[in-house]
């Protein structure tokens, strides 16, 4: 059975894996344009959303999700 504990956890890695991907593609140079663009900002904007929401149900504990 899953957590909320175990479900926060993993929308937390999945958060920071968006934020920190979409970071290392501007670093890396892959594309068309330099520098952080539109698109970018929403991706980085939707990764920390994830990392938030996932932070927000940690302290939930045991119960099931």
């Amino acid at each position: 059975m899953v957590t909320k504990r175990m479900a926060g956890i993993a929308l937390v890695g999945l958060g920071l894996l968006i934020v920190v991907a979409t970071i290392a593609v501007d670093l890396a140079g892959v594309g068309k344009w330099r520098g952080f663009g539109p698109s970018q900002r929403a991706a980085v904007a939707v990764g920390l959303a994830v990392l938030l929401a996932g932070a927000a149900m940690i302290p939930l504990g045991d119960r099931p999700a």
